[in-house]
């Protein structure tokens, strides 16, 4: 979904297509909600988590799909990326249900993404254009279905930004946003 136009969504959708139901969309994880319809032809959406649950590359290709003669590196004032924690480690193992288990567990994991891309694009890093922030410890045994959890949640959460290098990276990002030029689309 995007806020512009694209001819690679419908644009009966595109026109037709309600702020809520952009935001439903990105939330019908299938374990936990069913698929939307939209649109005229009621294009269906489901959970781009099962096969990208960090979009960060795809960010990166749209972004060079919108602005093609743009070096995107030199045009970027700020690019976050928000995870949800790092997840236990999950072994494989024989038993059926443990294997369904541990494949979840590939499919819901954004690190390595997240890393992959940090190495590629070193330069914004480097440059204090691109953030990461994902707490490292104590989320890894919470589930997207435990929002009872939430002392939890906001305990890891504290911590890690209390971290000095993760404080200094709030601070960064957070003056990037203040200094921006202009508001760009996010997908």
């Amino acid at each position: 979904m995007t806020s512009y136009y694209t001819p690679r969504l419908s644009k009966a959708t595109y026109e037709t297509c309600k702020i809520w139901e952009a935001a439903r969309a990105t939330s019908a994880a299938s374990t936990f909600f069913e698929p939307i319809q939209i649109g005229q032809h009621r294009e269906e959406y489901v959970d781009g988590a099962t096969g990208c649950n960090n979009p960060v590359n795809e960010l990166w290709t749209e972004a060079q799909y919108v602005w093609p003669e743009t070096d995107l590196r030199d045009n970027i004032q700020c690019m976050v990326s928000i995870g949800t924690g790092e997840s236990a480690d999950a072994p494989f193992v024989d038993y059926p249900l443990e294997i369904v288990a541990t494949l979840k567990a590939i499919a819901l994991e954004t690190e390595s993404t997240a890393k992959t891309f940090a190495h590629h694009h070193g330069r914004l890093i480097d440059e204090k254009k691109y953030f990461r922030f994902s707490v490292v410890k104590g989320l890894e045994h919470v589930g997207l279905h435990e929002y009872t959890k939430e002392a939890t949640i906001i305990a890891a959460t504290k911590k890690y930004s209390e971290d000095r290098a993760v404080f200094k990276n709030l601070e960064a990002c957070a003056k990037n946003l203040r200094d921006r030029e202009s508001w760009l689309s996010f997908a």
